[in-house]
């Protein structure tokens, strides 16, 4: 059971581009496919993460062709009978901090290799939704995996009171992406 109390507009963190990568100004989705949600808990279950990954192999004007990887996921926390919202404020004992990496690598492929990684490490002001974007140049024909690498969650509503109860480790979310 999702413990997700919706997707409300939240912050957008755009991650660097890869060098020698432009970062895509337009082009037509050729591909797109998610992972399924993935629930996540502290260990004590007063604080939770559902997450997933999602990839879109987009081609350029200049008939390049760009995977995007997506992280996505919506902080929570219990109180009373409820799941809450994550309300990340600037304030020291209510700030919500999001880490690990989106990585790159050509699906079945055994340990890193290929693997280009881009943080997501990140303090979050506003809601508990959050999303980190990046992309990578690809070449045609080749089917992708992209992950999330050692991601974590600390902070937020429990912060104040119990730190372990604001800490969430996030289980391996990832997915497959053929370009065409």
């Amino acid at each position: 059971m999702s413990v997700a109390v919706g997707l409300a507009a939240g912050l957008v963190v755009g991650l660097s581009v890869p060098a020698g990568a432009a970062p895509v100004t337009g082009g037509a989705v050729v591909a797109e496919k998610c992972s399924a949600a993935v629930d996540n808990y502290s260990s004590d279950k007063w604080s939770a993460v559902t997450h997933k990954v999602c990839a879109s192999v987009l081609k350029k004007p200049d008939g390049s062709l760009v995977v995007q990887g997506r992280w996505i996921g919506d902080m929570t926390y219990y109180w009373g009978a409820a799941w809450y919202t994550e309300k990340c404020v600037d304030k020291a004992f209510e700030q919500c901090f999001i880490g690990g990496e989106l990585r790159l690598k050509k699906a079945g492929e055994a340990g890193a290799a290929q693997t280009d990684l881009h943080p997501i490490g990140r303090k979050v002001v506003g809601t508990g939704h959050v999303e980190a974007t990046t992309e990578w140049l690809v070449k045609a024909g080749q089917t992708y995996r992209i992950d999330l690498y050692k991601g974590r969650k600390e902070g937020g509503y429990w912060r104040k009171s119990d730190y372990e109860s604001s800490k969430v480790t996030l289980k391996a979310v990832s997915v497959d992406v053929t370009v065409p």
